[in-house]
């Protein structure tokens, strides 16, 4: 799966259909960030791109836990109906742990990234 991927629909509906998708694979999808949970906590910030408070910004990060012991990290970002998706860099990755192309090849069957961008770099 190359380093990032875009989407044209909105960050909630490609979160929720990942989620959906992995899930019904047999993968756990923990959200541990969501940027639109964190800002409601100030509701007074204006946003940096739109000046107000009605910034339709999102940044999500999902943990993805499969077989291995550890878990991949999906991020997901963007705003409007634009976003996109990347599978984080993991320098403590094992050699041996198939689960990145595993994540790659359940969304490309879901058609939420192409078929190609299952190859490994």
């Amino acid at each position: 799966m190359p380093q990032e991927l875009g989407a044209a629909v909105s960050c909630e509906e490609i979160i929720a259909e990942i989620c959906r998708e992995l899930s019904a694979a047999g993968f756990h999808v923990a959200q541990s960030f969501d940027l639109r949970s964190a800002r409601a906590l100030f509701p007074d910030y204006a946003c940096p791109h739109h000046g107000t408070a009605l910034c339709d910004y999102q940044y999500s990060v999902l943990l993805i836990y499969g077989q291995a012991a550890a878990p991949e990290t999906l991020i997901v970002h963007g705003h409007d109906v634009w976003c996109r998706i990347l599978l984080a860099d993991n320098p403590h990755r094992e050699a041996t742990s198939h689960l990145a192309s595993e994540i790659a090849q359940v969304l490309a069957a879901a058609g939420l990234i192409l078929p190609a961008d299952c190859e490994q770099d």
